[in-house]
């Protein structure tokens, strides 16, 4: 226990040393002496990454809203006919005896 207080100790004096010989202010000027000094970086490419996001988003939405359709619209096995699997469905869940009886 002894040791921690110790460490503690030297923690904060390390501490209050550095601060002292930081200077907030001179560091602050610098900084933004050199953001003024330095031009910004800008590609010549740089305009047009919104717009090819914006593509690139249309044109997801275009193909997964297409997929969507397309399983929604059109059944696989089925040769493109939307409504005969209902009537299959209705079929397999009938009998032999209540299938005769139709």
């Amino acid at each position: 226990m002894n040791d921690e207080v110790r460490l503690e100790a030297m923690a904060q004096r390390l501490g209050t040393q550095a601060a002292e010989r930081l200077n907030v202010e001179r560091t602050t000027a610098a900084v933004i002496e050199r953001l003024r000094a330095e031009p910004p970086r800008a590609s010549r490419w740089s305009w047009m990454q919104p717009t090819w996001l914006r593509i690139a988003a249309a044109l997801v939405v275009l193909v997964g809203g297409g997929l969507i359709a397309r399983r929604a619209f059109v059944q696989p096995g089925n040769g493109g006919h939307a409504i005969a699997h209902f009537v299959r469905d209705d079929l397999t869940d009938l009998s032999r005896d209540q299938l005769r009886e139709s």
